[in-house]
């Protein structure tokens, strides 16, 4: 899909650059000072992957999730003006949602935005895989897996129009498997 695009895209941004899902689109703000407010509070394993807040940013550029492209400036005003978060060129919310990688803003309710489908990752507030699985046309297909904020597994099985089938296998905070399910009939370990 346009993952590929997108990150050789934002390749050239440094870590003065943030990413805020908006939307199908991705907005690259520009931090415009060194206060990032909750970034240094937090106690996070992978800090690319959490979605913080903060304030002060300059908008850069927007990129469409679907293809990878820039949006023009006509196209960029309209979906600020939709938004009501700028006031000029500058990033005025009360408080900005905003990922250190390009990633998890991609995939940030992507498959909610249209028919999705490819793979899709979902993370925990503190920046470790919550879920990783794939689409198909918008709905979940074939084997996902859930995890807990420790990225022990929670439950491993296969989906079919985001429909639960087969075999689906459920593990304790321990790592012990609790129990089987299997075409909706459980079989306890």
């Amino acid at each position: 899909m346009a993952l590929k695009e997108i990150l050789n895209f934002c390749s050239k941004y440094g870590k003065d650059y943030v990413y805020r899902p908006l939307y199908d689109n991705i907005i690259v703000l520009k931090r415009n000072r060194k206060d990032y407010n909750n970034e240094e509070i937090l106690y996070v394993n992978n800090p690319n992957n959490v979605l913080f807040t903060g304030s002060d940013f300059t908008i850069e550029s927007i990129i469409d999730k679907i293809t990878g492209k820039t949006k023009d400036k006509m196209t960029v005003n309209n979906i600020l003006l939709q938004s009501v978060i700028t006031v000029g060129n500058k990033f005025e919310p009360f408080e900005t949602q905003y990922y250190k990688s390009v990633i998890p803003a991609y995939y940030y309710y992507i498959y909610k935005t249209y028919n999705y489908t490819g793979e899709y990752i979902e993370f925990h507030k503190c920046g470790r895989t919550y879920a990783q699985g794939f689409y198909k046309n918008g709905m979940k297909s074939g084997r996902w897996v859930y995890y807990n904020r420790f990225h022990s597994k929670t439950e491993e099985g296969e989906y079919n129009d985001s429909v639960k089938v087969g075999e689906w296998t459920y593990w304790n905070s321990h790592n012990y498997t609790v129990h089987r399910i299997i075409n909706h009939t459980l079989y306890p370990e």
